[in-house]
Protein backbone atom coordinates (compact mmCIF):
# COMPACT_ATOMS: atom_id res chain seq x y z
CA UNK A 1 0.00 0.00 0.00
CA UNK A 2 2.70 2.48 0.67
CA UNK A 3 4.64 1.51 -2.40
CA UNK A 4 1.25 2.52 -4.44
CA UNK A 5 1.25 5.45 -2.45
CA UNK A 6 4.83 6.42 -3.59
CA UNK A 7 3.96 5.32 -6.99
CA UNK A 8 1.28 7.81 -7.28
CA UNK A 9 3.60 10.98 -6.60
CA UNK A 10 5.19 10.18 -10.15
CA UNK A 11 3.37 13.20 -11.41
CA UNK A 12 5.24 15.57 -9.16
CA UNK A 13 8.32 17.65 -10.89
CA UNK A 14 11.73 15.65 -10.64
CA UNK A 15 10.31 12.82 -10.29
CA UNK A 16 10.67 9.22 -12.75
CA UNK A 17 10.64 6.06 -12.93
CA UNK A 18 12.68 5.33 -10.01
CA UNK A 19 9.20 6.01 -8.14
CA UNK A 20 7.79 2.55 -9.10
CA UNK A 21 10.91 1.15 -7.59
CA UNK A 22 9.29 0.51 -4.26
CA UNK A 23 5.98 -1.05 -6.43
CA UNK A 24 8.23 -2.73 -8.40
CA UNK A 25 9.74 -4.40 -5.12
CA UNK A 26 6.64 -4.87 -3.28
CA UNK A 27 5.21 -6.88 -6.90
CA UNK A 28 8.27 -8.98 -6.55
CA UNK A 29 7.92 -9.86 -2.90
CA UNK A 30 3.98 -10.87 -3.47
CA UNK A 31 4.96 -13.19 -6.74
CA UNK A 32 7.30 -15.05 -4.11
CA UNK A 33 4.69 -15.00 -1.65
CA UNK A 34 2.13 -17.07 -4.05
CA UNK A 35 4.45 -19.16 -5.14
CA UNK A 36 5.46 -20.26 -1.88
CA UNK A 37 1.57 -20.39 -1.16
CA UNK A 38 1.30 -23.00 -4.03
CA UNK A 39 3.29 -25.61 -2.79
CA UNK A 40 0.65 -27.49 -2.30
CA UNK A 41 -0.55 -27.92 -6.09
CA UNK A 42 2.87 -28.31 -7.59
CA UNK A 43 1.75 -27.92 -11.18
CA UNK A 44 0.12 -24.82 -10.67
CA UNK A 45 3.32 -23.65 -9.08
CA UNK A 46 5.31 -24.85 -11.72
CA UNK A 47 3.14 -22.85 -13.87
CA UNK A 48 3.89 -20.15 -11.86
CA UNK A 49 7.01 -20.38 -11.92
CA UNK A 50 7.39 -20.59 -15.64
CA UNK A 51 5.20 -17.77 -16.07
CA UNK A 52 7.60 -15.81 -13.71
CA UNK A 53 11.11 -16.62 -16.03
CA UNK A 54 8.50 -16.05 -19.02
CA UNK A 55 8.20 -12.47 -17.80
CA UNK A 56 11.54 -11.61 -16.58
CA UNK A 57 12.92 -12.77 -20.45
CA UNK A 58 10.54 -10.41 -21.86
CA UNK A 59 11.47 -7.71 -19.27
CA UNK A 60 14.98 -8.46 -20.27
CA UNK A 61 14.37 -8.10 -24.21
CA UNK A 62 12.33 -5.27 -23.45
CA UNK A 63 14.88 -3.63 -21.24
CA UNK A 64 17.49 -3.67 -24.11
CA UNK A 65 18.65 -0.63 -25.60
CA UNK A 66 16.37 -0.84 -28.53
CA UNK A 67 13.46 -0.34 -26.36
CA UNK A 68 15.28 3.07 -24.97
CA UNK A 69 15.97 4.03 -28.23
CA UNK A 70 12.77 3.32 -29.87
CA UNK A 71 11.05 5.16 -26.57
CA UNK A 72 12.97 7.90 -27.32
CA UNK A 73 12.97 8.28 -31.44
CA UNK A 74 9.03 8.08 -30.62
CA UNK A 75 8.60 10.74 -27.48
CA UNK A 76 11.42 12.56 -29.14
CA UNK A 77 11.76 12.42 -33.24
CA UNK A 78 15.19 14.72 -32.46
CA UNK A 79 16.64 11.87 -30.14
CA UNK A 80 18.55 10.51 -33.09
CA UNK A 81 20.26 13.58 -34.06
CA UNK A 82 20.62 14.34 -30.12
CA UNK A 83 22.58 10.83 -30.01
CA UNK A 84 24.53 11.81 -33.07
CA UNK A 85 25.66 15.33 -31.14
CA UNK A 86 26.60 13.59 -27.68
CA UNK A 87 28.36 10.52 -29.92
CA UNK A 88 30.72 13.22 -32.17
CA UNK A 89 31.35 15.76 -28.84
CA UNK A 90 35.34 15.80 -28.15
CA UNK A 91 34.44 15.86 -24.65
CA UNK A 92 32.42 15.53 -21.53
CA UNK A 93 28.62 16.00 -22.62
CA UNK A 94 26.29 17.61 -19.76
CA UNK A 95 22.39 16.65 -20.26
CA UNK A 96 19.04 16.45 -18.16
CA UNK A 97 16.03 14.99 -20.63
CA UNK A 98 18.91 13.03 -22.40
CA UNK A 99 21.07 11.34 -19.76
CA UNK A 100 20.32 8.30 -20.97
CA UNK A 101 21.96 8.30 -24.14
CA UNK A 102 25.13 9.62 -22.76
CA UNK A 103 25.02 5.78 -21.46
CA UNK A 104 24.20 4.13 -24.73
CA UNK A 105 27.38 6.25 -26.06
CA UNK A 106 29.72 4.78 -23.20
CA UNK A 107 30.05 8.34 -21.54
CA UNK A 108 30.05 9.49 -18.26
CA UNK A 109 27.26 11.22 -16.20
CA UNK A 110 28.84 14.06 -14.69
CA UNK A 111 25.58 14.98 -12.88
CA UNK A 112 21.88 14.47 -12.48
CA UNK A 113 20.69 18.01 -12.67
CA UNK A 114 17.70 17.94 -10.54
CA UNK A 115 19.70 15.61 -7.98
CA UNK A 116 22.02 18.44 -7.41
CA UNK A 117 19.92 21.09 -7.96
CA UNK A 118 17.39 20.06 -4.87
CA UNK A 119 20.69 18.85 -3.00
CA UNK A 120 22.18 22.82 -3.85
CA UNK A 121 18.54 24.45 -2.96
CA UNK A 122 18.55 22.42 0.42
CA UNK A 123 22.55 23.57 1.40
CA UNK A 124 23.88 20.34 1.08
CA UNK A 125 25.60 20.68 -2.01
CA UNK A 126 28.48 23.60 -3.05
CA UNK A 127 27.44 24.22 -6.15
CA UNK A 128 30.61 26.79 -6.81
CA UNK A 129 32.86 24.18 -8.47
CA UNK A 130 30.27 23.52 -11.03
CA UNK A 131 30.31 26.43 -11.99
CA UNK A 132 33.46 27.62 -12.11
CA UNK A 133 33.49 24.51 -14.65
CA UNK A 134 30.64 26.15 -16.50
CA UNK A 135 32.78 29.13 -16.54
CA UNK A 136 35.71 27.25 -18.30
CA UNK A 137 33.85 25.85 -20.24
CA UNK A 138 34.58 21.93 -19.35
CA UNK A 139 31.43 20.34 -21.07
CA UNK A 140 32.02 20.04 -25.34
CA UNK A 141 28.14 20.07 -25.72
CA UNK A 142 25.60 21.12 -23.15
CA UNK A 143 21.88 19.88 -24.14
CA UNK A 144 18.91 21.21 -22.20
CA UNK A 145 15.21 20.02 -23.06
CA UNK A 146 13.27 23.18 -22.66
CA UNK A 147 9.67 23.00 -23.64
CA UNK A 148 7.82 26.35 -23.01
CA UNK A 149 4.91 24.67 -21.23
CA UNK A 150 6.96 22.39 -18.53
CA UNK A 151 8.69 22.45 -15.34
CA UNK A 152 11.61 21.04 -16.30
CA UNK A 153 13.35 24.53 -15.73
CA UNK A 154 13.22 22.90 -11.66
CA UNK A 155 16.36 20.74 -13.31
CA UNK A 156 18.80 23.06 -12.39
CA UNK A 157 19.62 26.08 -10.19
CA UNK A 158 19.42 29.94 -12.05
CA UNK A 159 23.17 30.02 -11.51
CA UNK A 160 23.63 26.85 -13.35
CA UNK A 161 21.44 28.30 -16.08
CA UNK A 162 22.53 31.81 -16.28
CA UNK A 163 26.29 30.40 -16.55
CA UNK A 164 25.41 28.27 -19.10
CA UNK A 165 23.84 30.72 -21.11
CA UNK A 166 26.82 33.58 -20.06
CA UNK A 167 29.62 31.41 -20.97
CA UNK A 168 28.55 28.89 -23.91
CA UNK A 169 27.75 30.72 -27.71
CA UNK A 170 23.93 31.18 -28.42
CA UNK A 171 22.58 28.02 -28.65
CA UNK A 172 21.14 26.15 -31.58
CA UNK A 173 17.38 24.98 -31.10
CA UNK A 174 16.75 21.19 -32.21
CA UNK A 175 13.36 20.49 -30.89
CA UNK A 176 12.61 21.86 -27.32
CA UNK A 177 16.01 21.36 -26.96
CA UNK A 178 18.86 23.66 -26.62
CA UNK A 179 22.16 22.85 -28.14
CA UNK A 180 25.46 24.56 -26.74
CA UNK A 181 28.73 23.72 -28.10
CA UNK A 182 32.09 25.64 -27.39
CA UNK A 183 33.95 26.83 -29.39
CA UNK A 184 37.20 24.78 -30.53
Amino acid sequence: IGSFASAVTIGKPGSNVNYLLEFAAALSVSAALIIFWLKRWPRLRNLALVLLALQTYLLIQWSQDDYYRAHYATAHPESPQIMQLIHQAKGAVLTDEYIGLLLLDHRPVYIQPFDFATLSKNGSWDQQPFLDMLDRRAFALVILYNPADSLVRQRWTKEMLQHIRQNYPPPEHLGDNEIYTRNP
